[in-house]
């Protein structure tokens, strides 16, 4: 079983996003706008993706 670090303590009324190595941390009283921006392009991405792989199927 491979030890995982456990999560670093965070401030009041902050949380982590994404995933390791590269989340980061937000703190949803002064930042909350960049949560969502966030979060906004990951699934902007994954519907790009999907798209393309529908179209693939058509294809064929």
């Amino acid at each position: 079983m491979k030890c995982r670090k456990p999560m670093p303590d965070l401030p009041e009324d902050c949380v982590m996003v994404g995933f390791e190595p590269n989340w980061e941390m937000i703190n949803l009283r002064t930042q909350p706008r960049k949560l969502t921006t966030r979060f906004r392009k990951e699934h902007e991405e994954r519907l790009r993706v999907q798209a393309q792989k529908d179209e693939e199927h058509h294809d064929k």
